[in-house]
């Protein structure tokens, strides 16, 4: 059985830090999609399950999925900064559009799209800034080329503005490239209405697939434009590779009645029902309750501890894309868990510090066995660009159209009767690949991420049973459209 798990309860011990007032967001995209510092709802509106990688600073958050914050105290249309460490994975003169901060306007407007909108974004070897106006068709623009950036090389982008809505013409829109202005508006009269109550972060605010394809770093909004001098210093200081960690010393306090260790200054209340053997996922989505209580910080995934009810000793635990995972070992009597946060203090504009406890090692499940990894020497990943051995596509070839692998991702338009499959099912494949031969005693579980374009979806996994008649079949609903990270116990419940 598998249980997805919620947090319904959060608890603090110690204090908490709460910065000016001209910084509405920070997030630093260590490891968690989330705002480590903001005005308004710190989580990640986008999915789950979202990819890492190294950073300028710590890690930066790989620009291939869903990631949207609350607009609410965490933007301001008057004036603000929006600024960002880039990483493409193009190059510069590329025509594809590719996204770094987008605000369509007011959702029920009958061209939200095209009024009362903020955008930043690269294409056709530029890099612009744009401010859609209230006027449908009145727009401001600041542009600079980027023809010249290579893949894989990482590059700053800024843009500030100032007096819209002010009713007079001293609007003013500015570029920053790499800590340097590239290119400004002066003089305008901006005027602009409601905008959308969410902002998308490497991504246009539509349906198009147009993400960022880069790796976000540092992704700081002000509510002030700042200056020339600050986007300058702020940048040099971070490509002078300035110290990031800090390590601090935890701090215990006084025992407190069934508190499971006091070095741990936070705990979650997970409730389950009583299923021997269950393997619950819990999501770590405590960012809006962290920034509730004042705390400037994320979850330091290496600190998350999950404890039994009255047990001493921690179960063995998974976290990755953004979950906890863990078997409960006989019937559950609820679980806590239990973690640290890296805290994050902005010494200066676009220059920010971690400080965290080191934290001794946890105790993690053993690693499983992948089954194609044993018997084909590689993963059905698509990591190494090639349709990992698939052998057979749909029933008609309009039913899944426009398949392809970039970038370790399978994707495809799909219709009416889609399916794909390993082996030779219903006796149509003249010669298979790779024998298939699943030994669901040895390999029980199936995982994989997954991203469909509808809110809701019936997906179907089938089976054969070596050369008999017999199709085991099982249907199960995906909801969502953001990556997500399926488990399925083929055994029990497939």
């Amino acid at each position: 059985m598998r249980w997805r798990a919620l947090i319904i309860s959060l608890s603090l011990l110690g204090s908490v830090n709460i910065h000016g007032e001209d910084l509405l967001l920070y997030a630093p995209f260590d490891a968690a999609a989330d705002a480590a510092i903001a005005r308004g709802n710190a989580a990640n509106l986008g999915g789950l399950a979202v990819g890492f990688t190294t950073g300028m600073r710590g890690q930066a958050f790989v620009l291939r999925t869903d990631c949207r914050f609350a607009v609410e105290r965490n933007f301001r249309p008057q004036a603000g900064t929006v600024a960002v460490w880039v990483r493409p994975h193009w190059d510069g003169a590329e025509a594809a559009s590719h996204y770094v901060f987008c605000i369509y306007g007011q959702r029920d407007l009958p061209h939200s799209w095209a009024v009362n909108r903020f955008n930043v974004a690269f294409g056709a070897g530029r890099c612009a800034f744009t401010i859609f106006t209230s006027a449908e068709g009145k727009t401001f623009s600041v542009s600079a080329p980027v023809d010249g950036w290579k893949k894989g090389q990482w590059h700053h982008v800024a843009a500030t503005w100032a007096n819209v809505n002010s009713g007079k013409p001293d609007g003013e829109m500015r570029l920053y490239l790499d800590g340097a202005l590239s290119g400004r508006v002066v003089g305008k009269q901006i005027d602009v209405g409601p905008t959308d109550t969410v902002m998308g972060i490497g991504r246009d605010q539509d349906a198009s697939p147009d993400y960022g394809d880069a790796d976000f770093d540092d992704l700081f909004i002000y509510g002030r434009p700042l200056t020339d001098a600050e986007i300058a210093a702020g940048v040099a200081r971070v490509k002078a590779a300035e110290l990031y960690d800090e390590s601090v010393q935890p701090s215990a306090g006084p025992p407190l009645p069934g508190w499971w260790r006091m070095e741990w200054p936070f705990r979650v209340k997970v409730p389950l029902p009583a299923e021997p053997g269950a393997f619950v996922q819990c999501p770590l989505k405590v960012a809006a309750d962290l920034t509730a209580l004042g705390v400037n910080g994320m979850v330091n995934h290496d600190s998350v501890q999950v404890v039994e009810d009255g047990a001493k000793e921690p179960l063995p635990r998974r976290v990755a894309d953004g979950l906890v995972e863990w078997q409960t070992p006989k019937a559950a009597r609820g679980f806590h868990l239990y973690f640290d946060t890296h805290r994050y203090s902005v010494e200066a504009p676009l220059v920010a510090k971690r400080k965290g406890v080191q934290m001794a090692e946890t105790p993690t499940p053993p690693p499983a066995p992948d089954y194609a990894t044993l018997a084909y020497g590689k993963p059905w990943d698509f990591d190494d660009g090639t349709f990992s051995g698939i052998d057979q596509w749909g029933d008609k070839p309009e039913f899944l159209r426009n398949k392809k692998v970039q970038d370790g991702i399978l994707s495809m338009d799909v219709s009416q009767d889609p399916f794909f499959i390993w082996g030779d099912m219903w006796g149509q494949v003249q010669k298979v690949g790779q024998k298939v031969a699943i030994d669901l005693d040895k390999f029980p579980v199936l995982e994989m991420k997954v991203r469909q374009s509808v809110s809701r979806a019936m997906w179907e996994l089938y089976g054969r049973p070596g050369t008999s008649d017999h199709l085991l079949h099982h249907e199960f609903p995906v909801s969502g459209s953001g990556w997500q990270r399926l488990r399925i116990d083929l055994k029990k419940e497939a």
